[in-house]
């Protein structure tokens, strides 16, 4: 519960649901823009919004490499999970 509710509270804040990124420093519009979060709210409600083909690709592609990202990531653990695992008996 704990990890979701910094997770939420991420999502809020530099996902541009509180405040548009556009409203934000530079600096932290900056750090802001290549996170995920900009992927998952602002980006699809821009293009709500106004909708354009070039920024829907470009989000789209924005959204699969993180996918890829986060799968690469999850699998290298899972792989060293099953490395540190012994099982007895049968």
């Amino acid at each position: 519960a704990p990890f979701f509710w910094i997770y939420s509270k991420l999502l809020f804040i530099v996902g541009g649901m509180m405040i548009p990124l556009d409203f934000f420093p530079d600096w932290l519009r900056s750090i802001a823009e290549v996170l995920p979060f900009r992927a998952i709210l602002c980006g699809p409600a821009r293009l709500f919004v106004h909708y354009d083909g070039g920024e829907a690709a470009r989000l789209l592609l924005w959204q699969m490499g993180w996918i890829a990202l986060f799968a690469a990531v999850a699998h290298g653990i899972f792989r060293r999970g099953v490395q540190q695992v012994q099982i007895h008996g049968g």
